[in-house]
Formats: structure tokens, C-alpha cells, sequence
């Protein structure tokens, strides 16, 4: 049920109502969480994210998660 094609599904999150994305902490996002752990884009999936893959979506989640959410939130984001 979650819509990751728009900032709103983000932060709406899917069925169980929270937001897939907490930035600047990508530990803490669920949908860091699920890619980290081979269960999205759904479970089932033949093919995991790779690791670059997983580690370009921390370091965007933990830059602010620009696009989604006003990058100024974070209090010292990673500049690489």
C-alpha cells in the first residue's frame, strides 16, 4: 500500500500509516529498514537492492531526504 512515487505516499507510509521515511536517520526509516532487509520493493522479489543501491538510499534519507522533506531539518547532514 505505499506509494513511494510522490513525497505525500512517503510520508503517509502504506497499511500500517507511518511514514516510510524519518529524515536524517535512515536507521530509524521503515523504508530503509525493508530495502536493507531484501523485503521491498515487495516481498517475494526476486532480486534485492544492491549494496550501493541501499547505501545511496541512507545517505539521501540521512541528507534530509530532499524532495520529501525540507533538507534543513537535519542538524549537521553529511555533505557526500
Amino acid at each position: 500500500g505505499l506509494d513511494a512515487s510522490t513525497p505525500e505516499g512517503l510520508q503517509r507510509g502504506g497499511v500500517s500509516g507511518r511514514a516510510a521515511v524519518l529524515p536524517c536517520d535512515h536507521t530509524k526509516s521503515y523504508m530503509w529498514y525493508r530495502v536493507h532487509w531484501c523485503e521491498m520493493p515487495f516481498p517475494g522479489y526476486p532480486n534485492c537492492l544492491d549494496d550501493l543501491d541501499v547505501a545511496i538510499i541512507a545517505r539521501w534519507i540521512d541528507q534530509g531526504g530532499a524532495a520529501t522533506f525540507d533538507p534543513a531539518t537535519c542538524e549537521d547532514p553529511p555533505l557526500e
